[in-house]
């Protein structure tokens, strides 16, 4: 087979100078060629409500801000060891999932607040019969019982004093929680008022009541209440409200109670290529298509995360861009192709681009 001579061959020789020609018309004039940055992206909420639960029983509500990549809010729930912490959904989500910024998605309770609160409004009736028994002047013949009483009581004071001041060094170590040294100390504090309550018993029906005396009870009451106060206080703030508006979605997840997302707002979050990013700019135009419907939406790119990750070995930057969308119906967590509109290009940068050699200052 004979070689292929250029000079023989007017064609060929006329499309090789042609395109030398063409090429060299783009770089003295400078033409510009306009291209995009076509890469995958996931539709995510810009907000986004998750609760959870830990292994050790304890909840925690986290609100991430997916536009910004950071988060808005976290607090977290803590339960004394041995309690039964739980969440309880409010009943109007059972059957429409949509809410409203502050409704009320539920409330956390803990067993053993629910006891110690039974037993301090227990101890304000006990102290109110008391009162009302040294009012009439009714005397117990029984003397022996109510010393024993007495007895009992003050043990038991004494191993919850004992109690108390264990919780109280562990909390100071951060070994405990503020609640489990709260409620070790309410109920110390219980059992030392049963005994000021028995030990003034004794002494009315040994003697008869007093007007001092009177005044125990009385007091007794006002300290059982104010703690009872302070503790309700405190399941207030179990109240767990909406802080975006949106759709409340049932998690599956064993570790995963609700998820509340926003969507008043979603982004197209992507993952452009190192040597990609000098050709994109905050404001960028980006074409979202939804691969599941093919309908396509636009974006704005609002954000350009400031570091760098390694995606299969090769250096990628976070960036995410808000749809316009009004209203948004996307299932948060699809993949949707998108397509980032860049300058134009020289097509001496163009093809820097194309074999990846720029530099990123």
């Amino acid at each position: 087979m004979s070689k292929l001579n250029l000079k023989n061959n007017p064609i060929i020789l006329g499309g090789a100078l042609s395109v030398i020609i063409l090429i060299s018309i783009f770089l003295i004039l400078g033409i510009k060629i306009s291209h995009s940055i076509d890469i995958a992206g996931q539709i995510l909420p810009a907000r986004e409500l998750i609760l959870i639960r830990d292994n050790n029983g304890n909840l925690s509500h986290t609100l991430f801000n997916h536009l910004h990549n950071f988060v808005e809010n976290c607090s977290v729930i803590n339960f004394e060891r041995g309690d039964f912490g739980q969440f309880k959904l409010a009943d109007q989500f059972y059957q429409h999932p949509y809410v409203l910024k502050g409704d009320t998605l539920g409330r956390f309770s803990s067993n053993e607040l629910n006891r110690v609160l039974a037993q301090l409004r227990g101890q304000v009736e006990v102290q109110k019969a008391m009162l009302e028994f040294y009012l009439t002047g009714e005397k117990s013949s029984v003397v022996a019982e109510i010393e024993q009483q007495l007895s009992q009581a003050q043990a038991l004071a004494e191993e919850k004093r004992k109690i108390y001041e264990r919780q109280k060094a562990l909390y100071e170590k951060g070994l405990a929680s503020q609640e489990e040294a709260d409620i070790a100390f309410s109920v110390a504090e219980q059992t030392r008022l049963a005994v000021e309550s028995a030990e003034a018993q004794l002494q009315s029906v040994s003697t008869g009541a007093k007007s001092a005396q009177l005044d125990l009870p009385r007091k007794q009451i006002q300290a059982l209440q104010a703690e009872i106060q302070t503790l309700e206080q405190r399941e207030q703030t179990y109240t767990l409200l909406s802080p975006v508006s949106g759709r409340l979605i049932h998690s599956n997840a064993a570790d995963t109670v609700l998820i509340v997302v926003d969507t008043t707002s979603f982004i197209a979050k992507m993952m452009v290529k190192l040597h990609d990013l000098p050709f994109i700019s905050i404001s960028s135009n980006v074409d979202v298509k939804n691969s599941r419907t093919g309908r396509s939406y636009q974006a704005i790119l609002s954000q350009i995360d400031g570091g760098v990750r390694f995606v299969n070995g090769e250096p990628v930057v976070l960036v995410n861009a808000v749809i316009n969308c009004e209203p948004c119906s996307f299932m948060p967590g699809i993949p949707v192709q998108c397509s980032i509109q860049c300058e134009p290009l020289t097509l001496f940068n163009h093809l820097k681009r194309v074999v990846g050699t720029v530099t990123v200052k």
